[in-house]
This record gives structure tokens, sequence and C-alpha cells, in this order.
């Protein structure tokens, strides 16, 4: 009888070290635990290492954190099913917090895989300046059209804080120098503008306007003739071109740049006016008649409707001329 009793009491030992030590888990565990494995990187794609994931049952106390690798990768066995409220935190990083809800129920382990982004405090910061520099952008803008300079490029220049490449707060910027008449400062202003988006044809109108008055005349040629690249109605610009080629006594460009002129603004008075002397300066009176002809039914009221009357006359009677003693003023 005391055999046999210690015979049963050897197979327990065995049942229970089978209990223990038995294949798979070393405990015995719910079957609804979860596996929670994925990764923690930054808003580049880059790992997050010492990351700390934080689980608190919600409503509860305890706590369940996993700490990422050096690889910014987490994996945790066995954590309980139920709701968490979930935390992801790591110095440097604005704290990720959320519900995450692991309540589902299966046989076996349930593998949860996610992927987390955590945002740096620096990128928050930088997201904040930006907002503040669309304001101040817009409050520019806005004072600008009110006419109100001194803000303007106040907040122009708050913008350029934030953004050196912000080719509108320049733009700002020289054209209130320009209605404060600082002729040299707009000009750096419009220049900059252009050295970083080169593709505004007002720009380089505005810029040429400078030249001009600064009588800058082959850079005012060169910013027109830019703006009539991108632009190529733009009138403006064949216009003052057309001024500058006649006071420089450039009869043939003045006269091309007239008809361009005239191709795309039939009714421009003044055009005729210019083409009707360019054309007297170079001894053809019969043309420069049909110009001034023209000239004069468009504005019947000229001042100089007497001078236009006398070529037209002379070109009438083809009486040859080694060009007209009247300049009109341009600039």
């Amino acid at each position: 009888m005391h055999e046999r009793t210690g015979v049963f009491r050897f197979m327990s030992l065995i049942l229970a070290a089978g209990l223990i030590a038995g294949p798979g888990r070393a405990f015995a565990q719910p079957a609804n635990d979860y596996h929670l494995f994925g990764t923690v990187k930054d808003t580049r794609g880059n790992p997050i290492p010492g990351a700390r994931i934080v689980l608190r049952e919600k409503g509860g106390w305890k706590e369940h954190v996993i700490t990422t690798d050096k690889n910014g990768k987490y994996d945790r066995w066995f954590i309980p099913h139920g709701i968490y409220e979930t935390r992801i935190e790591k110095p440097g990083y604005r704290t990720l917090t959320f519900e995450w809800d692991l309540s589902g129920y299966r046989d076996e382990p349930i593998p949860v895989e996610r992927h987390f982004v955590l945002v740096s405090e620096e990128e928050i910061r930088q997201q904040e300046r930006a907002q503040q520099a669309q304001k101040d952008a817009d409050a520019a803008v806005q004072a600008f059209n009110q006419g109100d300079c001194s803000t303007a490029t106040a907040k122009s220049r708050a913008v350029l804080e934030f953004d050196p490449q912000y080719y509108v707060s320049y733009l700002i910027l020289a054209r209130c120098a320009v209605r404060e008449k600082k002729w040299d400062e707009a000009i750096a202003h419009y220049q900059k503008t252009l050295s970083i988006k080169a593709d505004i044809p007002e720009a380089h109108f505005d810029l040429a306007v400078l030249y001009v008055e600064k009588q800058d005349w082959a850079n005012a040629l060169t910013e027109f003739q830019k703006a009539l690249e991108l632009k190529p109605d733009f009138v403006e610009a064949l216009d003052q071109m057309a001024r500058i080629y006649y006071n420089q006594k450039q009869w043939d460009k003045c006269i091309e740049a007239v008809d361009r002129i005239l191709t795309q603004k039939s009714d421009y008075a003044w055009a005729y006016r210019l083409g009707g002397y360019a054309w007297a300066q170079k001894g053809d009176l019969a043309k420069a008649a049909d110009y001034f002809k023209k000239y004069l039914e468009l504005n019947p009221n000229a001042e100089d409707r007497k001078v236009a009357e006398d070529v037209i006359r002379a070109g009438a009677a083809k009486k040859p001329t080694g060009g007209t003693s009247k300049k009109p003023s341009l600039y």
C-alpha cells in the first residue's frame, strides 16, 4: 500500500512538471491575449529608438510599457484583451495619444501590427512659424492694398525672416519703395524678386520703368524686352521701348515697336503720333502723313495738331525734307 502511494505521488510530480515546463509557453495564458508589433518612426521615415508605448487599462490602473529597439521596432506578446488609453512618447517629440481597442477574442494570440509616426517638437514649432508667416504675408498684402506701406513693409520683413525666398514679400517691399521714391532700394528689391522668380512680366516692366527714371536706357530696354518675351501682348512695354528708341534716334526700331503696338491696339492714338514723328525724322513725310492722319482722327483736339497738319500737307505735296525740327517730349 505504501509503495503504490509513492507511485501515484511520482506520477503527480511528472504531470505537474508537464504543466510547468511543457512545450510552447512557459505558463498557462488566456487564449485571447494579443501580440503587438510594428515600428515607431519620425516624419522622414527614420526609426525612433527608445520610444515608449504605454498602454493603460481604460478605467483601471494597470499599465503595459513597450520600448522600441535601436531600429524603432517593438514586439510584445501576451497583452491581455481590453481597451487601452495609449500614449507613445519620446523626449523631443510630440506625444501621440489614442484609444487602442484590443477587446476581441480568439482561440489563439491575436497578432496586431501597427506603425506609428511621431512629429518632432522642432517640426511643430516650424509649422507654427509657417502659420504665423502666412498670416503676416496676408496682412502685408492687405496693408499694401490699403496704402499702408509701413505695416506692409514690417509684415513683409517678418515673412522674410521665416522664408528668405518668398518673392511676394520682396515685391511688396519694392512697390512700397517706389511709393516713397526710393529708386535704388526699389531696384534692389525688384532684382531680388526676379532672382527668385524670373517669370513675372510685370516685375520686369516695373524694374525697367525705374531704370528709365534713372535714365539707364540700356538696362531699361533689357527689362522691357524680358517683359515682352514673357508677355508678347504687353503693349505698355512696347510703348516704353518705342519712346526710348525715339529719344535715342533709332528711328527704325521705334517704328518697328510702334507697328507692333498697332497690330494689337489699332486705336492707340499715341502710337500713331510717335510713328508720324519717327517717319518725319527719317525724311519720309508721305509715310509720316499716314500716321498723323490716323492720329488726328483718334485725337482731333491734339495739342500738336498744327504740326501734324503741316506734315500731312507736306506729305501730300511730296515735299522732300531732311527731318522735322519738331520733336515730341517723351520723357
